[in-house]
């Protein structure tokens, strides 16, 4: 009797221990979510300095010698080399190798292979490449994006997986009557969060357009004097007698005593000379009238007022600044 109760209590004990030992073995470790952050953040902050970009001041010599400076780029490409990049206002970008640059200490990228800088050049004079102090968009790196689509990826397999287990371990405990149940709950590491690339807005250019002001001048008016007659002189005529045996030296009587007197101012002289003629024997007979201009009057010139416009009235541009489409003004 009291071996088969030794046996029964050996038998109870072995039984426990199996049961415990069971338990023990089961429970998975629950996965370090910290760790697993932490290892995505290095991952992804090693792919951004990988493909950063940053925009910096190009300077390059003309034929002329002058230095024209434009905006450019520095990237890091995948192979870890230090590339200059030049990008048109079309979007278009040109690589310029290490060996045809030098970077001083002010951060400024001078071209030293002449060809590209002449290419350069020609392009700023036609404001085909941005200014040194306008500032240029940049490429989204599709390498981040790519890497950060990977560890999401890896979190959320991480995650299921690690709650499928303890789920599984949580139903065994359950099964043995612990008080683990808890532990079966869904835990999954905190994923870490990836803002969408916002599109770079292109810069805004102004076009400055001319403002002006306008200063208004009246017409100018005049009185003009518009002649209608001109001025004149009116000859004064006065009439005389003339004998015509004297004018023609016909009378001899006349002749000899110098009596010849071919004009009279009046009627009486006239006859008075040609009677005293008849009676000594001589032959003035015939007579007749003329007149001559003795004086003349001046008339002054006629005409009239009239109002003429000697400018026309009009408005005169005066220059005050410059505006652009977008609203601002200088």
């Amino acid at each position: 009797m009291i071996k088969r109760n030794l046996l029964k209590g050996a038998a109870v004990f072995l039984s426990c221990c199996l049961v415990f030992t069971s338990a023990g073995c089961g429970k998975k470790k629950p996965v370090s979510t910290e760790n697993t952050t932490k290892a995505v953040t290095e991952q992804e902050t090693k792919d951004i300095k990988k493909t950063k970009e940053e925009q910096v001041t190009i300077a390059v010599k003309d034929a002329e010698g002058n230095t024209v400076e434009v905006a450019g780029i520095v990237e890091t490409n995948e192979d870890g080399e230090k590339v200059v990049i030049i990008q048109d206002r079309d979007g278009n970008r040109t690589e310029i190798k290490a060996d045809n640059y030098e970077e001083s200490s002010s951060g400024t990228i001078t071209i030293t292979d002449e060809t590209v800088s002449n290419e350069i050049t020609e392009a700023a004079k036609d404001d085909k490449i941005p200014k040194a102090d306008e500032v240029i968009p940049t490429k989204p790196s599709t390498d981040v994006a790519d890497n950060n689509s990977n560890n999401n990826s890896g979190s959320n397999n991480g995650g299921s997986s690690s709650g499928s287990s303890d789920n599984n371990n949580g139903g065994n405990n359950s099964d043995n009557g612990g008080s683990s149940s808890d532990n079966g709950g869904n835990t999954t590491p905190s994923e870490p969060e990836t803002n969408p690339a916002t599109p770079d807005t292109p810069s805004h250019e102004h076009n400055w357009e001319p403002v002006y002001d306008y200063v208004h001048h009246d017409a100018v008016i005049d009185q003009v004097w518009v002649v209608d007659k001109a001025a004149w002189e009116e000859p004064v005529y006065t009439k005389y007698y003339v004998c015509l045996q004297c004018e023609y030296g016909e009378c001899e009587y006349c002749n000899e005593h110098g009596l010849r007197q071919n004009e009279f101012l009046t009627f009486e002289e006239k006859k008075a000379h040609q009677y005293n003629c008849a009676i000594n024997g001589g032959s003035c007979s015939n007579s007749t009238t003329r007149k001559k201009v003795t004086d003349y009057i001046h008339h002054d010139e006629e005409g009239h007022y009239e109002t003429v416009i000697v400018s026309e009235a009009y408005d005169e541009p005066k220059l005050i600044g410059y505006k652009c489409s977008c609203g601002a003004t200088k």
